[in-house]
């Protein structure tokens, strides 16, 4: 239910009527009611409450549209059986279907295209993605470069992740609003595609104190044409797009902060359009992004993004050619750049 009329039921009552003879049969239970930009109503405010007038049971409401038809996890979950009911924040879900422990069991049961919420706390778990998915947090909304206390290693809120995602040659895959740290990382892995892959979005992201990088910087490329391996060991980055053989098309990176990355932050091998912006790049030993090999092309949007106590390049075009006739545009534009470049 978007928007907040004069009543959510309306209950027809007469002059005579009591709660006896015309009581509230209405169930609204396991809906979601919010104003028409999405945001929760306030279901405890008494002016609210009044518009209920007539509902017999309002339980299990949704916090969230998104979470109406999500899959959650939460690590506190892990002693439950199978088919227990479980709950947050008012919500009810029915463990083995609907909830789990680990974010594997979740890819396990979620459909193509589906949505995995993470609930707060750490996991300590390799993952590999098959199938396009949303992975999200509560505050998957909420940009760390706005306000990153929710994201802080040590804050009630914070969805921490401390090994490596990697995604095997799949499209529509997005991620937002976790904290990475240790030896986490992101990398995509897979054959040759001559389609390519697609859509690929980490947006409001906290990425901080990784484990050292244990690949050293080179000038040179590192793999001209990527890698069909998921433990691939000659290719850097927090973040590797490096699918073998395949363009990586529309690549999104948004509203992220990453503070004290041992590592590339951002590698891109074969990319066709790439958005990256509004993020932080503080403190690291690497490149904060960097096109690696000689094929890119259509639009490249680099705005509106702080780079600051690196030790190579704030922006790593290491070369740029054209494909098929169609050219590569780089559009750079309101960055800035503070103390850049100390290795050199």
């Amino acid at each position: 239910f978007l928007g907040v009329p004069e009543r959510f039921i309306h209950n027809n009552k007469n002059a005579t009527d009591t709660a006896t003879t015309n009581p509230a049969l209405v169930n609204m239970d396991f809906n979601f009611f919010g104003d028409l930009d999405g945001n929760p109503l306030d279901l405890e405010d008494d002016a609210i409450k009044a518009k209920f007038e007539g509902v017999g049971s309002l339980e299990y409401t949704y916090t969230s549209i998104e979470a109406m038809d999500a899959i959650v996890v939460s690590a506190e979950w892990s002693e439950k059986a199978e088919d227990e009911e479980v709950f947050f924040d008012g919500m009810k879900f029915v463990f083995g279907s609907n909830a789990f422990a680990t974010i594997n069991d979740a890819l396990e049961a979620v459909k193509a295209g589906g949505r995995i919420i993470v609930l707060p706390g750490t996991y300590d778990e390799d993952v590999e993605i098959t199938k396009a998915v949303k992975l999200e947090t509560m505050q998957a909304k909420l940009s760390p470069v706005v306000d990153d206390e929710p994201f802080k290693l040590d804050s009630e809120t914070a969805v921490v992740i401390t090994n490596v995602w990697s995604i095997n040659n799949t499209s529509n895959v997005s991620i937002k609003g976790f904290t990475f740290t240790g030896a986490a990382r992101v990398r995509q892995f897979g054959p040759e595609v001559s389609a390519g892959t697609i859509n690929f979005l980490f947006e409001n992201n906290y990425v901080v104190d990784t484990d050292e990088a244990t690949i050293a910087w080179k000038q040179t490329v590192y793999e001209a044409y990527g890698t069909t391996e998921k433990d691939n060991a000659t290719i850097p980055g927090f973040i590797s797009l490096a699918q073998h053989g395949t363009w990586m098309h529309d690549t999104r990176i948004i509203g992220n902060k990453f503070e004290n990355v041992s590592d590339t932050h951002v590698y891109l091998l074969s990319v066709a359009n790439a958005v990256i912006a509004r993020n932080e790049f503080l403190g690291g030993d690497r490149d904060a992004i960097r096109f690696d090999y000689g094929s890119t092309y259509g639009y490249f949007d680099i705005y509106d993004n702080k780079f600051e106590d690196l030790e190579y390049n704030g922006i790593y075009i290491r070369s740029y050619t054209f494909q098929w006739g169609t050219p590569a545009i780089f559009n750079i534009e309101r960055n800035t750049f503070k103390n850049i470049g100390a290795a050199s």
